[in-house]
């Protein structure tokens, strides 16, 4: 599922419901429903957040991985798209950087079948990453997570700590983007600060960006990599 941040003043049916959502089911369906027309519905809103987070996270990589050629290209590395949606970050990865190994998980599937026409993905898989995930330790040179973590979507617990799991020791990237206005009263700042604290992340970027690109507010950015 991908939440497209804080557009709440938009007359979009299912948007507001998305935001009414309370469970992990509820919204799931809704994104089946919504899946064919949503990038559509979001095409002139201005949706900031992919681009940024794809930018974040092939800079972050041009730095951390051996692999990463000068101009900050991620082929051949192992990124995973959590909440991949219709594959909107995916086609920012692939075309921008040069991304050839992105795996999208997303709880709709209707979604999926969206992203699966991009061409961007080498796999994808329906998951909900509210609960553990069964993907093994080190799986991934980075995961990136936009529009995500959000009201009536995923809280910080687990996902933080299975992001960490999940991506490769010493040097695995993680890029989020979190709903400024809950950054911390969802207790995502907490999580962060506490996998921080117990010396499992370092944390490169949080800083709050704009939700559309005509804006400077509404989201929070956030790059981590695991030590």
């Amino acid at each position: 599922m991908s939440d497209p941040g804080d557009l709440r003043s938009e007359n979009n049916t299912f948007l507001q419901r998305v935001y009414a959502a309370t469970t992990a089911t509820e919204s799931q369906g809704l994104y089946d429903q919504w899946a064919a027309q949503y990038d559509k519905d979001l095409e002139g809103l201005d949706y900031a957040f992919p681009t940024l987070a794809a930018e974040a996270l092939s800079q972050a990589l041009a730095k951390a991985s051996p692999h990463s050629s000068s101009g900050g290209q991620l082929a051949g590395l192992r990124i995973a798209d959590a909440g991949c949606g219709t594959g909107l970050v995916g086609r920012e990865l692939a075309t921008k950087y040069g991304a050839d190994n992105v795996s999208g998980l997303d709880i709709s599937s209707g979604m999926l079948e969206v992203a699966r026409k991009t061409g961007c993905y080498a796999k994808l898989d329906v998951v909900d990453l509210s609960k553990p995930l069964t993907i093994p330790n080190g799986s991934f040179d980075a995961v990136v997570c936009v529009g995500t973590l959000t009201r009536g979507h995923v809280g910080p617990d687990p996902v933080f700590k299975e992001f960490v799991r999940i991506v490769k020791q010493g040097g695995g990237v993680m890029v989020t983007t979190v709903l400024d206005d809950i950054w911390e009263s969802g207790g995502y700042k907490a999580e962060v600060e506490r996998l921080k604290d117990d010396g499992s992340i370092e944390i490169l970027r949080a800083e709050v960006v704009g939700v559309r690109a005509t804006s400077n507010v509404g989201g929070r950015l956030l790059v981590l990599k695991k030590l």
